[in-house]
């Protein structure tokens, strides 16, 4: 439950907040091989060559992109034990430095001469990984080359992810790059998505003693904005494990969309719009993924990426077709090119944005929103403005008065440049940048004048603003209070009747306190330092006649007013306990998709056998499946609109599932008012027996059609009980079964 609501206060005057709050450092040098917030200098690509064809090399360049990452395959240069040939990436640099980009060198993959071509595992193994790594650094010395250790080892460590592992051979790696050549910049762990869970231990483990930047890819399904949040608790993590003054900045290392889930002008927008918002987090180094497309299949994800198309055009100018995402980002480096990110300024809604970049005297802006087109009013002096959209067509000039800039933004960036010198965003370029985020410790009251807000373990970050006047105008700039010692809840059914509840201690804070339920008891509990979670059993709620059943948490510390109070909701699948054998198919089919050539059978059907009677006592709903080698899912759909309907905005879908161990993916759909579809990920079956599987229903789930933009719009509709998905797409046999699905507020 949320205490408090987004809310904004405003700060007068020049300082930042004034509540003696410690202000994270985030205005130090960091390494100094790591680019300035300026523009094309941020901005870059993945790529998948050495040897560029003739013309691709200065279209890349053209594009505006001046950082390349790309993988320094191991096993491609050492190919004897301690012989190094790094010739390949010697005519690579050479390409790269003609132009003015940067490398960003990926230390990848494995060795056939160690460890079984597995990641490195034995002392062996790390070693001759971190003195090719070291020779590396050592070859290419002094050429600002960025060293990024590994690639996404949360995916992509053989024979499966090792986190002990990766450290070990990360520390190895980084005291001998650091030994052999002290002034390369060495960086990680480049993991896929934001994995809290990889990045903790990473860091406790010393390894921020070693990099000089942490990377990361913020792939999703959602519009780019919406990594804002993870980039800010990634910040804060960085700050309680680094050493003491040492400045370590995010790098956004490899993230993109694909066209195949998305028009390319969408894919241009939200190339875009990555790029700067990544920039207003203060974000140096954001890596598009990808140069060119992989393949001609528009049907294809992996095909897709590319901000040119797959074909080489030989004698031609340009080489490649470029996609609007090449002009996208054309245009953004061409429009703000030489000038540095300032500062982004507030509007009245958190989800408008203003940025605002400098060179000397000159100011620029960039404008947008990732909701519905609107009209907002910029601070600014009046006088006219030049206007080109992201794809750099020029639009109407506009003209602000002594009132401000009236101008209409919506999800395609607008930029603007004053045809004169305009000092009131003269003034907001010149005024000091304010802290993105501070911490404080919960229970607390935050005073501002006559106001005094509360500040729980459960509250959500709290933006405040500092405020500038400038004659009549009024510029704003925000910093969220975040607090340092969250706690949440979630809950689930155990298989021995109880009701598990689990307290989310997440930054691993010491602290004792009482957990309580409903008439259903209390337990005392004590969190050690660096542990994350308590799993606590209490009573299952009595349900109500429809099934349903509600209970609150409470939560109550040693200190005065440390409460946290949660209620949670569980309302069963509409009609699922009123299922027959007669009436199952009329309430539900089980449906083939995927490759129409792949062939499939199914079939749904209710059992008796009290081998499989589920932990809650419920009705046992089967599906037996064989599927065809290739791309298939089963999708067990509910027949019409009073057996798809669902209440209100749940939190996530629980349910029971009997596994086969098939290693075959659960999944699940559901759409909003817009027909927006969205589909939760969901695990893969690697068990027998009953197991309670949940899916978050939030906007970080993969999404397609209706609005497209991973924000849930309205009321929701379930489009799957259950969806099944051959995950290795080979032939694949079973049977699944599952009981008592729920939706839980």
């Amino acid at each position: 439950m949320k205490l408090l609501s987004r809310r904004f206060l405003p700060l007068c005057g020049l300082s930042s907040i004034a509540f003696g709050l410690p202000a994270l450092a985030q205005n130090g040098q960091s390494h100094p091989s790591i680019p300035e917030l300026k523009v094309p200098n941020a901005v870059g690509v993945n790529i998948h060559f050495t040897d560029a064809r003739p013309g691709e090399m200065k279209m890349l360049a053209d594009g505006g992109f001046r950082v390349v990452r790309m993988d320094l395959i191991w096993n491609e240069t050492e190919k004897a034990k301690g012989v190094y040939d790094f010739s390949a990436y010697d005519r690579l640099l050479s390409q790269l430095e003609t132009q003015g980009i940067q490398p960003l060198f990926i230390l990848v993959y494995t060795n056939p001469l160690y460890d079984e071509n597995l990641s490195p595992y034995t002392d062996e193994g790390r070693e001759a990984f971190a003195k090719w790594a070291a020779a590396a650094a050592v070859h290419f010395k002094g050429h600002k080359v960025l060293w990024e250790m590994y690639n996404e080892p949360n995916g992509f460590w053989r024979p499966k992810a090792d986190i002990p592992n990766y450290i070990k051979l990360a520390l190895a790696t980084g005291k001998a790059l650091k030994a052999a050549a002290p002034g390369e910049c060495y960086i990680g762990p480049a993991l896929s998505w934001f994995d809290f869970s990889y990045f903790e231990p990473c860091f406790k483990a010393g390894l921020l003693n070693y990099w000089d930047a942490v990377s990361v890819h913020p792939y999703r399904g959602g519009h780019p904005e919406s990594a804002g949040d993870e980039f800010r608790r990634l910040r804060l993590m960085i700050e309680r494990y680094k050493p003491k003054g040492k400045t370590i900045p995010v790098l956004s290392g490899e993230w993109g969309y694909s066209t195949k889930g998305m028009s390319e002008e969408q894919q241009a927008k939200y190339l875009s719009r990555q790029w700067l918002s990544n920039l207003s987090n203060r974000v140096p180094v954001s890596v598009w993924y990808d140069w060119k497309n992989d393949g001609t299949d528009l049907q294809e994800n992996e095909h897709n990426f590319g901000t040119v198309g797959h074909d080489y055009h030989e004698g031609r100018n340009p080489v490649y077709d470029p996609k609007p995402s090449y002009i996208a980002a054309r245009t953004f480096t061409q429009s703000f090119n030489g000038f540095r990110f300032n500062k982004r300024l507030a509007l009245t809604s958190p989800n408008d944005y203003l940025l605002v970049f400098s060179k000397g005297d000159e100011v620029k802006l960039a404008a947008w929103t990732p909701t519905p087109d609107h009209e907002i009013v910029v601070p600014a002096s009046a006088g006219n403005f030049k206007v080109v959209n992201y794809l750099g067509q020029t639009q109407p000039d506009v003209k602000a008065t002594t009132a401000g800039l009236k101008l209409r933004i919506g999800d395609a960036p607008l930029y603007l440049s004053p045809t004169t010198t305009n000092e009131v965003l003269r003034r907001a370029a010149t005024w000091e940048a304010q802290p993105l985020e501070k911490e404080v410790s919960a229970p607390t009251a935050v005073r501002q004048g006559a106001q005094t807000i509360e500040l729980r373990r459960d509250s959500p970050p709290l933006m405040q603003r500092s405020m500038l006047r400038v004659g009549t105008q009024k510029l704003a700039q925000e910093t969220q209070i975040v607090v340092a010692n969250p706690l949440a809840f979630t809950v689930e059914p155990s298989v021995t009747g109880k009701l598990l509840v689990r307290a989310h201690n997440r930054n691993g804070v010491a602290f004792p306190g009482t957990i309580s339920l409903t008439d259903g008891g209390a337990q005392k509990v004590t969190f050690a330092e660096a542990e994350y979670e308590k799993t606590l059993e209490f009573p299952l709620p009595k349900p109500a006649a429809d099934g349903s059943w509600t209970t609150k948490i409470n939560f109550t510390g040693t200190q005065p007013n440390d409460k946290v109070e949660t209620t949670f909701r569980s309302v069963p699948f509409n009609a699922f306990s009123r299922l027959t054998p007669e009436n199952l198919s009329d309430s539900f089919t089980a449906n083939s998709d995927g490759d129409p050539a792949v062939a499939s059978k199914q079939t749904l059907s209710i059992i008796k056998d009290s081998a499989y009677a589920a932990p809650e006592g419920g009705l046992v709903m089967s599906l037996k499946y064989h599927m065809s080698p290739g791309w298939k899912f089963i999708n067990l759909q509910p027949r019409g609109e009073a057996l798809a309907k669902v209440e209100g905005r749940p939190r996530h879908f629980g349910v029971w599932i009997y596994g086969d161990k098939s290693g075959n993916l659960v999944r699940l759909r559901y759409s909003d008012s817009t027909g927006q579809t969205f589909q939760p990920s969901g695990t893969a079956i690697d068990w027998t027996g009953w197991k309670y599987v949940t899916f978050p229903l939030d906007s970080t789930n993969a999404h397609w059609n209706g609005a497209n933009d991973g924000e849930i719009h309205g009321a929701i509709k379930s489009e799957s009980l259950l969806l099944l998905d051959s995950a290795s797409q080979k032939e694949s046999a079973g049977e699944i079964h599952f009981s008592s699905p729920s939706w839980v507020y």
